[in-house]
């Protein structure tokens, strides 16, 4: 796996205004687990997994999981998130994410960042965690646990980081961006 430390993966130095780069708005969610590990030994799931995977459309400024942790029980529970995303060119991002549990974030099955001790608040890109990418569809999958409820969700979003500023500010048509299939 790509490990990304969870020091590298905090707040780079970047001057463009942040309110330029979307939030993710579409995804897919698993059926909720129980969970007694740790988030740290979770496997990414398989292809096969992830058929009864519903989608899932963001309404707020954060995907919101709380109603998906009162289908299950259990203490503590565990779900996955998954986004397909295409890129019409190689390119180097930030993957934005705030959250508010522990988390494990895979790009194309490949693990790029996990945070065991996450905690509230969620915040706004409380991890940038550094991808490069190449032109084509990618998937992007999280694992989140409930932290016993106390979880309510993600928010993530892709900042490119190739981009000299003045094309940033000339807005999203300036440049080519990530697009997310859900």
């Amino acid at each position: 796996p790509i490990m990304v430390a969870l020091t590298a993966a905090r707040r780079p130095r970047m001057t463009a205004p942040l309110d330029l780069f979307p939030f993710i708005e579409r995804y897919r969610v698993s059926p909720v687990k129980a969970f007694t590990s740790r988030i740290s030994k979770v496997a990414c799931p398989h292809r096969n997994e992830m058929k009864p995977y519903r989608k899932r459309y963001m309404v707020a400024t954060f995907w919101d999981i709380r109603p998906e942790w009162k289908t299950n029980p259990a203490a503590n529970k565990l779900i996955f998130l998954a986004s397909h995303f295409r890129c019409s060119e190689a390119m180097k991002l930030y993957f934005g994410l705030g959250y508010d549990a522990p988390v494990k974030v895979w790009l194309d099955g490949n693990e790029v960042f996990c945070d065991p001790e996450g905690l509230n608040p969620m915040g706004v890109d409380k991890a940038m965690i550094p991808l490069e990418v190449s032109r084509g569809v990618h998937e992007l999958m999280m694992a989140l646990v409930s932290n016993k409820d106390r979880a309510w969700g993600v928010r993530p979003r892709f900042l490119r980081r190739d981009i000299s500023e003045k094309r940033l500010r000339q807005g999203p048509r300036a440049y080519p961006a990530p697009l997310v299939l859900g």
